[in-house]
């Protein structure tokens, strides 16, 4: 009969782990091998990211809609997805005009967030501005407002320019009018570095509305007295443009917010030169 000081105690070897990344890896592999987390974007190649994507989708939505001119012709066969009406730009409801409209809402929310984190009400504005041409094109205010014109004031053709048609252009007048007041208002009280983002957006907005009314009037005047093919060009010249330049609102709206333009500060001055 064994003693208990006579038991033999098992003793396990203890393995020191390693340290600082030294010796194998539990899986077996070299840690200096093993992969590192990707680093986030830096903001040049965020813009450029979003740069390509929503211009490459344009470029393929103006692609289907130059396609759909060429099967849309009566002597052609119904294309299985070409045909679809929802191709031409110049329709509403189409895939572009969707897609146009989407950009400004996204344009809108993040002028709104940049109002409420920079505490900038230029960008406010800007907002607002953004929204109402969104809302006018999607309810076709100017359509249902120049058509009471005509009804009420009983309207001429001026200029080529049939009664609606310049029944639109007296309600985009008078809707111009009252956004340009507001938007004097936020540029006069705007920080000395949204200015820059004031202008750019001013100039974006002008070249859209050049499209959207400029040349959609022009359409409606030379339409007439020019060849189908040069009709369905300035169509296509006002879709292009109009899309166009919705992308850029967005586009300039989300750098805006990824590389903003602060003001310079001025070096404090040295305790030493401090006049007296």
């Amino acid at each position: 009969m064994s003693t208990p000081s006579s038991r033999k105690t098992a003793i396990t070897p203890v393995h020191n782990s390693p340290r600082d990344g030294a010796g194998p890896t539990d899986d077996g592999g070299d840690p200096q091998q093993q992969v590192r987390e990707p680093e986030a974007l830096d903001p040049t190649q965020q813009v450029w990211m979003a740069r390509t994507t929503l211009l490459i989708l344009n470029l393929l939505l103006l692609l289907g809609n130059l396609i759909h001119l060429f099967v849309d012709e009566p002597h052609e066969p119904s294309h299985p997805i070409f045909s679809r009406p929802a191709w031409n730009g110049d329709y509403d409801e189409s895939h572009i005009e969707i897609l146009g409209h989407v950009q400004l809402v996204a344009a809108t929310i993040m002028l709104l967030f940049l109002w409420i984190t920079r505490h900038a009400a230029v960008y406010g504005v800007w907002a607002l501005v953004i929204l109402a041409i969104t809302v006018d094109d999607l309810l076709q205010i100017h359509e249902r407002g120049g058509a009471v014109l005509v009804s009420a004031l009983g309207l001429p053709a001026v200029a080529g320019l049939w009664p609606q048609d310049l029944g639109e252009l007296l309600v985009w007048a008078a809707m111009a009018f009252v956004l340009g007041i507001v938007l004097v208002i936020g540029h006069l009280r705007a920080p000395r570095y949204a200015g820059g983002d004031f202008w750019l957006l001013a100039g974006l907005v002008a070249f859209l509305a050049m499209f959207g009314v400029g040349v959609d009037q022009l359409h409606v005047i030379v339409e007439p007295h020019v060849p189908p093919l040069a009709g369905t060009a300035l169509a296509l010249l006002e879709t292009s443009g109009e899309l166009v330049f919705m992308t850029l609102i967005v586009l300039a709206v989300h750098q805006m917010a990824i590389r903003p333009k602060m003001p310079l500060r001025s070096a404090p001055r040295h305790p030493g030169n401090l006049s007296r």
